[in-house]
């Protein structure tokens, strides 16, 4: 059983290819045929033999970098946790920042209500004006009784009374001062700020 048979014209001249030779045209050009699986190759012998190299295409070498990845479920945690709270107690007023994103140091964070802190501190401030009016009383008491005493117009008794209230008038005024120190630094500590940049994550 014989193959097909491709024909051939190169230059007016026909080569029949199932004789298997290898033949040129009369202008010396070699006798070309086609390959199984298409493009013209050179014929190289008698039948059965292996024909001539097939045209391949050529692929030019690229170097490229590759990004490999991991595909998986889990669930991420923080190399380090900073967890913020408020140092005083009272209600939550407002949440300044939304979960998830990122603050800078010193972003107010959160605020607690702060009406009974700043009662509080005003009350301090009424507490000291009077500890500080009695502080004056006491003292212009003391100058008027040690005028007498140095005169021996007091008994020593009612100067050492006066003298007493005086020092007790003046620790009234240091801790009406510290009363309405804590009182603002309480106040003060109603709204909440990131110590320093972090990402914010609510908990419950």
């Amino acid at each position: 059983m014989h193959g097909w048979r491709n024909v051939l014209s190169i230059r007016g001249t026909k080569i029949d290819s199932a004789k298997g030779q290898s033949r040129s045209s009369r202008h010396g050009y070699p006798v070309m045929h086609r390959g199984d699986r298409g493009g013209w190759m050179p014929e190289t012998g008698a039948a059965g033999t292996k024909r001539g190299c097939r045209k391949r295409p050529v692929w030019t070498a690229e170097k490229r970098s590759l990004q490999p990845f991991v595909e998986s479920v889990g669930t991420l945690k923080a190399y380090e946790e900073v967890i913020v709270s408020s140092e005083v107690d009272g209600i939550l007023k407002s949440i300044r920042v939304q979960e998830g994103s990122p603050v800078t140091q010193g972003q107010l964070i959160a605020e607690i209500k702060e009406i009974d802190y700043r009662l509080d501190t005003e009350r301090a401030a009424v507490a000291l004006k009077q500890a500080e009016a009695s502080l004056a009383y006491a003292k212009q008491e003391y100058e008027r009784k040690e005028a007498l005493y140095r005169k021996d117009l007091v008994a020593k008794q009612q100067f050492d009374d006066v003298l007493a209230r005086l020092v007790l008038s003046q620790g009234d005024v240091d801790r009406a001062k510290m009363g309405l120190d804590l009182a603002h630094e309480k106040l003060a500590k109603t709204s909440i700020y990131a110590r320093w940049p972090e990402r914010s994550k609510r908990s419950e």
